[in-house]
């Protein structure tokens, strides 16, 4: 990347072109991913980045294939979880996986310096389903929760212009803040959660991390 973000004493990041502090997350967006998705969101906003999702909009008169390149398109990191390949398999990730891939090789100038993560379970099982990414071997998290943040932060951390923060105190700070979230929520009057929303966790990340540091 051409441009890093640099946070301030309080660990926000300073006011800059977006593209280049905007993350892109592709992942399964059921039930049984849930707590990897939080844990993902938590981590981008813990080091001073912008977590984006197709889920942070809806609108009726964008299809989802463009809303995924439009997002895409204005984000300098992109983070693709492949590990979704039971039965029935999901193909949605490798696809996006495969935008994001065409956006840094086609995509001008702007897009070639793209930051790519690409996640799984399971070592070398990629050599089965997506053989073509061969080179490219995925950051491999065994399905922990600490695993898929010390694999995010390990990745992220490189761009930024700060002191070191170990993966270990960013799951300490999301086991505190997953804790903290029904307070929280209740202080915002916001619902209880149970069905997830983007926007609304993302911000309570946001506003605990500007509490709490």
């Amino acid at each position: 990347m051409t441009r890093v973000p640099r946070r301030t004493a309080a660990g926000k990041a300073e006011a800059t072109d977006q593209f280049n502090i905007n993350v892109f997350i592709n992942c399964p967006f059921d039930a049984g991913y849930l707590r990897f998705f939080k844990a993902i969101i938590f981590t981008v906003h813990y080091l001073g980045f912008i977590p984006r999702s197709a889920l942070e909009s809806a609108n009726a008169n964008e299809t989802r294939i463009a809303k995924i390149k439009r997002i895409i398109s204005e984000c300098g990191f992109g983070l693709h979880d492949i590990s979704r390949v039971g039965t029935p398999p999901r193909f949605n990730m490798p696809f996006e996986l495969g935008v994001d891939i065409g956006a840094c090789e086609f995509g001008g100038e702007r897009f070639q310096h793209k930051s790519l993560l690409i996640l799984d379970t399971v070592p070398y099982r990629f050599h089965r389903t997506i053989s073509d990414i061969s080179g490219q071997d995925p950051s491999i998290y065994q399905a922990s929760t600490q695993g898929i943040i010390t694999a995010v932060r390990n990745w992220l951390h490189q761009y930024v212009n700060t002191l070191p923060v170990g993966a270990s105190d960013i799951t300490k700070a999301f086991r505190s803040f997953t804790l903290a979230e029904p307070k929280l929520r209740k202080k915002l009057r916001l619902d209880d959660g149970t069905d997830f929303n983007f926007r609304d966790f993302s911000a309570l990340v946001r506003i605990w991390l500007e509490e709490t540091r």
